[in-house]
């Protein structure tokens, strides 16, 4: 996130949330060998589920969004603990409104394979009017 974002940061650093800022600067420290590393394990990883998706038949991976309802209020966005192997994979994701629960929503992630955004919004778009009854 610091390197791809890096010049835009320098100009609107002050336009960042607090945790955005902290994530750049402390990404900003990381050296080029230990994110070499992580690209390493980004690509097996990416690699591993794709070859999973073929060998068992997945068109799109269906996970819950969140450990739970969105949290209230704006401080922060909740848990990344379902969100955050399919980001450091590199694949597309989006979520779709399932249910509410104390008025607070709860989704469901939708994963695809990598480049297959298109292809995500496709079975996404199904997916949501099932859900939806439509």
């Amino acid at each position: 996130m610091a390197q791809i974002h890096e010049a835009w940061f320098k100009q609107y650093e002050h336009l960042s949330g607090p945790s955005v800022k902290a994530a750049i600067q402390t990404g900003q420290d990381v050296p080029l060998e230990e994110v070499e590393q992580y690209r390493a394990g980004q690509l097996k990883l990416r690699a591993d589920l794709e070859q999973t998706k073929r060998n068992v038949g997945i068109d799109v991976w269906i996970t819950p969004s969140q450990g739970g309802v969105a949290p209230k209020g704006f401080e922060r966005t909740g848990w990344s603990g379902m969100t955050a192997i399919w980001s450091y994979a590199g694949l597309p994701t989006i979520s779709v409104p399932f249910t509410k629960i104390d008025g607070l929503p709860l989704g469901l992630q939708c994963i695809g394979g990598f480049g297959n955004d298109e292809a995500l919004l496709f079975w996404t778009k199904g997916i949501e009017q099932s859900l939806s009854g439509q």
